[in-house]
């Protein structure tokens, strides 16, 4: 009996350890378990108000209005807010929905980083929008053609419009432009490769440095076209890449802050850590940030068209400088938009007041600039009089851009 009381005897002394040890375990489990359901309560009711608020905007930009694409999980908010299938003239209707899905799945890959120039277009394939990267890294989007020894090169820089947003690939600008150059050539003639390079939201001071990495890497254009206008309400009379401001927190929060807590947020306590955790970086932040980075400059509407203008003209003559030192041809182009002489009020959403006045102003100014290798096709749209040439608030048309491509292939031809 005695081996047995000894077992006994071992397991009464182990017994009360355990017992303290399972009851906290789980009183803590309970109050765990309890403090993440408080929790998760008051998170759903945070997330319900978010949710109505967003329904209620997506209900405006679901309302019917004229024009407006028909709505599919694919679409995104700014094509049921902005997109007007009106305009899309001598098209196939359901193209015109091909292309749209395929410029909503192509936002949702974001940009990638680029040195000197902040960031470029990804590369994507589709039915209808394709982006591709040279040997030398560069993103451009597809042409009328491939790259080829021997052609006469073109390259082309600007932004969306450019680019050719919420259009097909061969509806481009720049692949317009080289059919047309190319129209009549014979098979032994030399034939002009167009290239584009546009990107969304670029300033011409970005166009210009992303000209600059071109050369420097070795890619020697024939001439160069710089399309512009639009963005630089965007960029501001700094002409400041967007997105500069929220580079410089992530520049400054990498260098001084210990990093935001990443604990899986499903859980609604580590949810609140992680709240915690980002409010006390920003309490120790936001004074930071302010003292290394002051507030932009404040501008009346008449300074604003003024060092618009200037930085247009400024970096205009050093992207000629430029271009002169490797023997290229410079042909730059002010483009056309929509607040300025092309009918905007017949649109079914308006562009905001301070937007078309600050537009209205600086493109006035514009038409007072003379100079050998600038053209001023702000006007293009008058020539197209009573019809709907705008597919959103910017952009343009197929039949808009033909229009260009003309014009620009007859300046092309003659210099």
């Amino acid at each position: 009996m005695k081996p047995r009381s000894k077992w006994n005897n071992k397991i009464n002394q182990w017994a009360k350890p355990w017992a303290t040890f399972s009851s906290i375990t789980t009183v803590t489990f309970v109050i765990f378990a309890l403090l993440n359901l408080g929790l998760w309560l008051a998170f759903a009711c945070r997330d319900y108000q978010g949710s109505r608020r967003l329904a209620s905007e997506n209900d405006n930009r679901l309302r019917t209005r004229p024009g407006q694409p028909k709505w599919n999980p694919r679409r995104n908010g700014y094509q049921m807010w902005y997109s007007d299938l009106r305009s899309y003239e001598n098209v196939d209707p359901l193209k015109v929905e091909q292309v749209l899905d395929d410029f909503s799945d192509y936002v949702q890959q974001g940009y990638v980083f680029r040195p000197y120039v902040h960031y470029s277009q990804p590369t994507f394939q589709s039915a209808t929008v394709n982006f591709q990267r040279n040997a030398q890294g560069f993103e451009f989007r597809r042409g009328a053609s491939d790259w080829a020894q021997g052609a006469k090169k073109i390259f082309i820089f600007g932004g969306s419009t450019a680019l050719g947003y919420h259009v097909a690939d061969e509806w481009t600008l720049p692949y317009l432009l080289e059919v047309l150059l190319n129209r009549g050539k014979s098979a032994r003639s030399i034939r002009t490769h167009v290239v584009n390079f546009g990107r969304v939201d670029y300033s011409w001071y970005q166009e210009y440095i992303l000209l600059g990495r071109l050369l420097h890497a070795g890619l020697r254009p024939d001439a160069v076209i710089f399309v512009d206008g639009v963005n630089v309400f965007k960029n501001g009379p700094e002409n400041i890449p967007v997105w500069t401001e929220k580079l410089q927190q992530m520049w400054d929060s990498t260098q001084f802050l210990s990093g935001s807590s990443s604990l899986p947020h499903q859980i609604p306590l580590f949810r609140l850590i992680n709240y915690i955790q980002k409010k006390r970086d920003g309490d120790y932040f936001d004074p930071l940030f302010k003292s290394r980075n002051p507030a932009a400059a404040e501008y009346s509407d008449e300074q604003k068209t003024i060092l618009m203008k200037e930085s247009y003209l400024l970096t205009m003559k050093m992207i000629h400088a430029l271009a002169k030192s490797f023997d290229i041809k410079t042909h730059f182009i002010w483009q056309p938009h929509r607040a300025y002489r092309c009918e905007t009020e017949k649109y079914a959403r308006p562009l905001p007041t301070n937007y078309e006045r600050e537009a209205q102003a600086l493109y006035r100014s514009m038409e007072k600039v003379v100079l050998n290798n600038f053209y001023n096709l702000s006007h293009e749209c008058e020539k197209m009089a009573g019809r709907m040439i705008f597919i959103d608030d910017l952009h343009y048309s197929p039949d808009l851009n033909r229009v260009l491509a003309s014009e620009i292939a007859s300046i092309v031809r003659n210099k």
